[in-house]
């Protein structure tokens, strides 16, 4: 199935393996439990079991983490980026 596919119809990212770290506690998400808000948006999100609160990514973003790629270059560009 294609990625813009699953993203139109609502899917979930089951039987993805790994884990995302809560952008609030630094506790793992399970990768798996993210599902897309929406085609347009291209975002995904998924409720930390730790500190209860919704982590939303966007797409690019979920999968760069569960490739394995350095979270904390990753947390640190996101913050550059917002900063003025």
């Amino acid at each position: 199935m294609s990625e813009d596919l699953r993203e139109q119809s609502g899917a979930t990212a089951a039987g993805v393996v790994g884990t995302i770290p809560c952008v609030y506690c630094r506790e793992p998400i399970a990768a798996d439990t993210f599902v897309y808000w929406s085609p347009a948006r291209r975002l995904l999100s998924a409720g930390c079991p730790a500190c209860k609160r919704q982590v939303t990514l966007p797409a690019a973003t979920w999968r760069r983490l569960i490739s394995g790629s350095n979270v904390a270059a990753t947390a640190a560009g996101t913050l550059a980026e917002r900063l003025p």
